[in-house]
């Protein structure tokens, strides 16, 4: 593990990237995409969540490029503990006041970090901000898939209070960002509790619910980041009856997060219980979604 040059001034920015055998050729992607930045006050920490030989020998090979801007960090024994308690990792060796998270198969757009700094320094009452992102089919010369972005779901710059933003999510009322396109002041995560450790695909709706009682989150239609659609990706990988059970695992471990925190407003103990309930029936939170859109 390398690390950080004292004699280095913190950069405004670190750069968390967790990695599980990532296919070498989407992880040094993803790391390029960082040094294409326009925005050039950053650390890169590259976290490895137990990957084998290949995928660790380019993260270490990408970080001797670049060794006074770019560590390799890994768990005690080199175990695998998940991504968010690899982004957790990363967040504790971190020196830069903002947090920007990327995927290891994901791509920032060149101006990505340029322009989230520029917003939160006009903005100090927002502790998060994330965009819109472009689903990513035409990596893959071969996929009938074309590219696409979804609607934001609520007006650009919107900022979303105490709770506010979790309670939209669950609703469907604003996308769920994915993590590529965030950037979050150092201290909200703090305030939050670091990135958790919730196994699961929805270990990121976890961090989002969290950090939504202790942060103002902003929502922008600027498109930030590629989202590499493949079969490797966890939420790619699993099925529709998956999908239901680790949404449903979600809601039971968010109802037990609130009742402990002993917060939340009555609508959003509401909207939980209603959405724990659908996840026992198939296409149950389809239903609830199509209903809540015909009342509305």
């Amino acid at each position: 593990m390398s690390q950080a040059d004292p004699t280095h001034a913190p950069p405004r920015v670190s750069v968390i990237v967790p990695f599980l055998d990532t296919p070498p050729p989407f992880l040094r992607e993803a790391v390029e995409s960082v040094w294409a930045q326009a925005y050039g006050d950053w650390e890169l920490l590259l976290v490895n969540d137990g990957s084998g030989t290949e995928t660790t020998r380019l993260a270490e090979t990408l970080a001797s490029e670049h060794p006074t801007r770019v560590r390799v960090l890994s768990h005690p024994g080199g175990r695998n503990r998940g991504v968010a308690a690899s982004r957790t990792l990363g967040l504790e060796h971190s020196r830069g006041e903002l947090i920007a998270c990327l995927d290891s198969d994901d791509v920032w757009h060149p101006e990505k970090l340029e322009e989230q700094v520029r917003i939160l320094d006009a903005s100090p009452q927002v502790d998060m901000i994330f965009g819109r992102s472009l689903y990513w089919h035409s990596w893959n010369e071969d996929s009938v898939e074309a590219d696409h972005v979804h609607p934001l779901g609520v007006p650009d710059r919107t900022e979303m209070g105490e709770g506010e933003f979790l309670l939209r999510f669950l609703r469907y009322q604003v996308i769920v960002p994915i993590p590529s396109s965030i950037m979050v002041r150092r201290d909200a995560v703090l305030r939050a509790g670091g990135f958790g450790d919730l196994r699961s695909i929805y270990e990121d709706q976890a961090f989002y619910a969290k950090l939504s009682f202790v942060g103002v989150v902003m929502a922008c239609e600027e498109i930030w980041n590629r989202y590499r659609v493949h079969p490797r990706s966890s939420c790619q990988s699993s099925s529709r009856a998956q999908k239901r059970v680790a949404r449903r695992g979600f809601l039971a471990w968010l109802d037990g997060e609130l009742e402990q925190m002993d917060t939340g407003s009555p609508a959003l103990r509401r909207t939980v219980r209603i959405e724990h309930g659908a996840t026992a029936i198939p296409r149950g939170p389809q239903v609830i979604r199509l209903l809540r859109q015909l009342t509305n």
